[in-house]
């Protein structure tokens, strides 16, 4: 039982954002930076792809990726791809940070009409001292519910597990 409440007390005094790193990406009002070494437009069928040293900066957010497709929407009146991003699709050594949060993966997919962000390969999310770790990880960027699940299998070939890390000491410095 003091364990449990052990357990509980340090998940609520040291409570992980999982959307922390993508706080600026909540309005979509906000307007979206994009920096590329190349870029390729495909106006007609409504994409733009952006490649190495990729940076996106929307409000307080910034997004760093070696690739970047971004889905647009032409039917608001705006022409090309300054009209509305619908979704963001990042891969290759993906990193998403906004103040002292940041989130870690192989690739990210940020659905920007629905609020959702999809982190894929090796996720990790850290705050301060705090970490958590999976392969997969879904946040609803309106509500910031999150999902995160392990891989299959480990490094070791066994059964994959969701690692969490919370630092005492941080809590403590609030």
């Amino acid at each position: 039982m003091a364990m449990g409440l052990f357990i509980v007390t340090a998940l609520t005094a040291n409570a992980q954002s999982f959307s922390g790193a993508f706080d600026g990406m909540r309005n979509s009002d906000e307007p979206v930076q994009i920096q590329a070494d190349k870029l390729e437009v495909r106006d007609s069928k409504g994409y733009a792809k952006f490649s190495g040293n990729v940076e996106v900066v929307q409000g307080s957010t910034v997004l760093k990726a070696s690739k970047l497709t971004v889905y647009y929407s032409k039917d608001s009146g705006n022409k090309g791809p300054a009209g509305n991003v619908q979704r963001i699709v990042a891969t290759g050594k993906v990193a998403v940070r906004s103040g002292a949060e940041q989130a870690t993966a192989n690739s990210a997919d940020i659905d920007m009409k629905n609020q959702v962000a999809l982190l894929s390969g090796g996720v990790t999310l850290t705050q301060g001292n705090n970490i958590v770790q999976g392969c997969k990880l879904r946040i609803n960027l309106a509500n910031n519910d999150a999902v995160l699940t392990p891989c299959a299998k480990n490094k070791n070939g066994k059964k994959g597990r969701v690692t969490i890390l919370f630092d005492a000491k941080s809590a403590k410095r609030k």
